[in-house]
């Protein structure tokens, strides 16, 4: 989510004890506030690991494995061995997620070290999902230089299928979109399949390509490299797929993929519809100012850092929007390039453009990233007009999971899967529009 349209920066609300400590500790890494976070450590590590050589460590990290995303840590996980609590944690770099894991005694840290995430557990179907009633194989698709794998998912026995090519969130996703234990684009993937639509999702170029792309100085990213150049080259090579049925080629996009899904039917020409999963419509830089503000008051570990943005984000975006700023300067872990092409996409405003068009819009009530706001901003658009079909949904957060009582990023680590309504009005959607 990573994930998501710009997820907050801590997603673990710790609880008391041993696991306070560790994400404690982790955060202060994370803020480079090096002399605070060995204050925790006990003397034997204090003496092997003084905070000048806490922050050369930490840097090569980051250095290896790139700058934690927004969501930065998976929820923490405490075992006990031998009067030590050694406290797990997921941490989600851009380029790799590693796993932190940290001893705890007595409220003091007497180890830390990082190592690469063990083998995940296979991850169980929605139970909605018959993998009896569709196939999979793996194709690349991708612009041009930019190769991205991925995986076509095809009902059994049915020729020329409608086929909708999902597009991510903002972030490094995998074709999955995963977050934590769930895989959201493959439940929506397999759901569908299972009733009659193909579906194609792929790795995201700066998942399968962000190494290549950090190093590339002259040119930042932007929402065309990121997503809309990659999309439509996956509906140009799904065309002529012979199980596919050309003339029956949906777009769905989930979050800033929303946002993009207008451009890339515009652009594309030939779409047979788009649909607009929490799609953001509102300027980023409004989006993140409430995302915080949220934060700041619903979530009391992330509130200092939350105030702190809402402190010096503003003038940073308002100098993108005057035009001050390089192309090149980073704001928000994002070259201001990147920003400016975001500014320049009002999706609803070119969700309008599209006359005639089917579209489907998704939304859930308890999704703060991105909320009524947004969906109201489509809907006065699109007013009036009998191809445009909405559903909101009371309980659904951004990945349109049932939300948690928490009602923050640590509801996306809770093992679940996409609502089965919401696949069900997708795939009852889809064969209406021939």
């Amino acid at each position: 989510m990573q994930f998501l349209l710009i997820p907050s920066l801590l997603c673990a609300l710790a609880p008391e004890g041993p696991a306070e400590e560790a994400v404690r500790f982790l955060t202060r890494c994370r803020q480079g506030q090096f002399e605070q976070a060995t204050g925790a450590f006990d003397g034997t590590i204090a003496s092997k690991l003084p905070a000048e050589k806490l922050k050369e460590a930490w840097e090569g990290i980051v250095k290896a494995c790139g700058p934690l995303r927004p969501v930065a840590f998976g929820p923490p996980r405490v075992d006990e061995r031998k009067g030590v609590s050694v406290v797990k944690v997921r941490c989600e770099f851009a380029l790799q997620a590693l796993d932190a894991q940290i001893g705890v005694r007595d409220g003091k840290i007497v180890g830390f070290t990082m190592q690469p995430p063990g083998p995940a557990g296979p991850l169980k179907p929605a139970p909605y999902v018959d993998a009896a009633k569709f196939g999979e194989r793996e194709v690349t698709v991708g612009a041009e230089g930019w190769p991205l794998k991925g995986t076509l998912t095809l009902p059994i026995d049915m020729a020329a299928a409608p086929l909708i090519v999902l597009v991510h969130g903002s972030g490094p996703h995998d074709r999955d979109e995963s977050i934590g234990p769930n895989a959201p684009f493959r439940d929506i993937a397999q759901g569908l399949a299972t009733r009659g639509v193909a579906v194609l999702r792929y790795d995201k170029r700066t998942f399968a390509h962000g190494k290549k792309l950090a190093a590339d100085k002259e040119h930042p990213v932007t929402i065309d490299s990121e997503v809309i150049d990659d999309a439509l080259a996956a509906v140009k090579a799904a065309r002529n797929w012979p199980e596919v049925d050309a003339r029956r080629i949906y777009v769905l996009g989930h979050s800033l993929g929303g946002a993009a899904a207008p451009a890339i039917a515009i652009r594309d020409g030939h779409l047979a519809g788009i649909i607009l999963m929490a799609a953001a419509a509102r300027p980023p830089d409004k989006m993140l100012i409430d995302q915080f503000t949220y934060l700041r008051d619903h979530d009391p570990v992330q509130a200092e850092a939350a105030r702190e943005y809402l402190r010096t984000l503003p003038p940073q975006f308002e100098r993108i929007r005057n035009g001050e700023a390089r192309d090149d300067e980073v704001v928000f872990h994002a070259p201001a390039a990147y920003w400016k092409s975001w500014f320049a996409l009002e999706p609803a405003k070119m969700a309008a453009q599209l006359e005639d068009l089917p579209i489907l819009i998704l939304q859930g009530k308890r999704d703060y990233q991105v909320t009524e706001a947004d969906l109201d901003l489509f809907k006065k658009a699109l007013a009036g007009r009998d191809e445009v079909t909405v559903h909101l949904y009371a309980n659904f957060n951004h990945i349109f999971f049932p939300a948690g009582p928490r009602g923050t990023d640590l509801d996306y680590f809770d093992e679940g899967h996409v609502d089965a309504g919401v696949v069900e009005d997708i795939a009852a959607w889809v064969p209406k529009r021939k």
